[in-house]
């Protein structure tokens, strides 16, 4: 935000996308239409200003049109300008002053009618590149901090999951066998030879020009997913459309098969759960129990 030239770029999307006007009202003088259908004198539109500004998106084509957060036409909001220019001139300063605030957004306050909404409260800190948690642990918030551990294999390792896993076992007597299979076998856990020869397999598979073959089922597969969204006035994009796509493209290309397509889908979200570290035995347990059923398919 305290680059130059942030404004240009990005202050309309803000207005767009954050507007304190949630509802405009106009109420009909005479006789006339809305959008091919008549309205009567006296009858009342209700502007959706949240709505109506999230079609003017960048993706959505709407040609550059300007949002309607200050409303628009001989009613439009005469501080319109003012509230622009102090944005402009406020929100990279703030930024330049403080690179490190961070919002507590959790504790964020808005309060709204049903017109309009305001925040009344935007409680922040001044937060440290990286700060220690506890004895054994750092929380990083700095963007460039963050790449520089990611990227460095040398000093930062992914957590050693599998040996955590073993101990646990042996402390417990419980049989983790499962859960310690899968965490030696997965890539985001592993460092070294092996996990570096695990990755150009992958990639023999996965990687952009080996996936350019792929192009027709996808393409095939984007068609009857939108086709079976058409069914559907009342959709769900995860449910109708992004799960059924990434099955059916997901699984052709990775090679799954599964004996029971039903449970399979069901239960293979549920696998990176036994890779999250901090787990509790007995929810490590619990993912366990699922998982052998998932590797059974």
């Amino acid at each position: 935000m305290s680059k130059p030239g942030w404004a240009d770029t990005h202050l309309e999307g803000v207005i767009r996308d954050y507007p304190s006007t949630l509802r405009l009202y106009r109420v009909a003088q005479a006789e006339t239409e809305v959008n091919g259908r008549p309205v009567a004198p006296g009858e009342l539109a209700a502007l959706d200003i949240p709505a109506v500004n999230r079609s003017l998106c960048p993706h959505a084509g709407s040609g550059g049109q300007a949002s309607l957060s200050f409303g628009g036409g001989m009613h439009k909001c005469p501080g319109a300008a003012l509230a622009r220019l102090m944005m402009r001139r406020a929100l990279p300063a703030l930024a330049a002053r403080f690179p490190d605030l961070r919002l507590d957004e959790a504790k964020v306050e808005i309060t709204r009618s049903h017109m309009v909404q305001a925040p009344t409260a935007l409680p922040c800190r001044a937060t440290a590149p990286a700060r220690r948690r506890s004895a054994r642990l750092w929380e990083v918030v700095d963007p460039k901090v963050a790449r520089a551990i990611a990227v460095d294999d040398a000093r930062f390792s992914p957590p050693g999951m599998e040996p955590h896993l073993i101990a646990l076992q042996e402390a417990s007597g419980e049989t983790l066998a499962t859960a310690i299979r899968v965490a030696r076998n997965a890539p985001f856990f592993q460092s070294g030879a092996r996990h570096a020869r695990m990755r150009l397999l992958g990639f023999e598979a996965l990687g952009s020009n080996r996936l350019a073959a792929w192009n027709p089922l996808i393409d095939a597969e984007i068609e009857r997913a939108l086709d079976g969204l058409s069914d559907k006035p009342d959709a769900d994009l995860i449910a109708d459309f992004c799960e059924p796509l990434f099955r059916a493209v997901c699984q052709p290309i990775m090679g799954l098969r599964p004996r029971d397509p039903e449970t399979f889908n069901r239960l293979a979200p549920l696998l990176q759960e036994v890779l999250e570290p901090l787990r509790s035995l007995r929810s490590i347990l619990k993912v366990q129990a699922m998982v052998e059923v998932l590797l059974d398919q």
